[in-house]
C-alpha cells in the first residue's frame, strides 16, 4: 500500500496539471450571430433550376441585431427579377420554427417568412421562399445561396 501512494500522488498531481492546461473552449456561435451580417447571391434558384439569366451581384440583404436579439433587416435589390422580398425591403425580422425559419415583418400586412436551408454559418445561408401569387401569378420557389457581402 505504502508503495501505490506515492504512484497515486504522482498521477493525481499530473492530472490537475493537464486540467489546468488546458484552454476554456469558444462556444459555438449562435444562430442569430451567424446570420447577423450582410450577404450577396452566389447562386440563385427558380423552382430548383439555376437561373443563369439574370445578374444578382447586386442583391444583399442585412440582418441586424441587439446581442443576441435580431432586430431590423434591408434588402438592396439590385437586379433581381423578383427584388422585393416585402413591400418596402425594410423592416424587423426573427427566428420562428426551431430557427429553421426567418420571418420578416412577422404580424404585418407584409409579412413573408423564409426558409432556411441546411445549417446556416457565418460563411453560407441559403434561403427558400415562395413568391405570393399577387406578386406573380405563377408562384415561384426562389432559393437563394449566400455568402457574406464584401
Amino acid at each position: 500500500m505504502k508503495r501505490l501512494l506515492p504512484s497515486f500522488s504522482l498521477l493525481l498531481v499530473l492530472g490537475v496539471l493537464a486540467l489546468g492546461a488546458c484552454s476554456p473552449s469558444t462556444p459555438e456561435p449562435t444562430v442569430v450571430e451567424n446570420l447577423s451580417r450582410a450577404w450577396r447571391v452566389t447562386r440563385a434558384l427558380v423552382n430548383n433550376q439555376q437561373d443563369n439569366t439574370t445578374n444578382y451581384s447586386a442583391f444583399r440583404i442585412t440582418f441586424q441585431r441587439n446581442d443576441q436579439t435580431p432586430t431590423n433587416y434591408t434588402v438592396v435589390p439590385g437586379n433581381a427579377p423578383r427584388p422585393n422580398l416585402t413591400a418596402t425591403n425594410t423592416g424587423t425580422w426573427a427566428l420562428a420554427t426551431n430557427n429553421t425559419q426567418i420571418q420578416l415583418d412577422a404580424g404585418g400586412a407584409n409579412a413573408i417568412t423564409l426558409e432556411i436551408v441546411g445549417t446556416p454559418t457565418d460563411q453560407a445561408l441559403t434561403i427558400r421562399w415562395r413568391v405570393p401569387r399577387t406578386v406573380d401569378k405563377t408562384e415561384p420557389t426562389l432559393t437563394y445561396e449566400l455568402a457574406p457581402a464584401q
